[in-house]
């Protein structure tokens, strides 16, 4: 039986994966309606206040950039993201 905690996980990070790809399709339905390239626009994802687990999912779907409000809370989770091997 899996373990309640990972459970609950597996639901936000499901729930992260189809909201992250519903932004990126509006992303692209707004540039194509205003004849822009949608490659040329970039989305920051805010990480303040998640924990790691999610920021890893969402690298893993694609995102490169990540904004936080404090650069110790950003190197803590940078530090722990690239000891575990979750991002290069």
């Amino acid at each position: 039986m899996d373990h309640p905690r990972r459970y609950v996980l597996n639901r936000i990070m499901s729930e992260l994966e189809n909201r992250y790809l519903s932004v990126k399709e509006r992303i692209a339905v707004a540039a194509i309606k205003y004849e822009r390239d949608p490659a040329a626009i970039q989305l920051l994802a805010v990480s303040k206040t998640w924990p790691t687990e999610p920021i890893c999912e969402l690298h893993q779907l694609g995102q490169q950039q990540f904004g936080e409000n404090y650069i110790q809370e950003a190197v803590g989770k940078i530090t722990q993201l690239t000891s575990t091997g979750s991002i290069p």
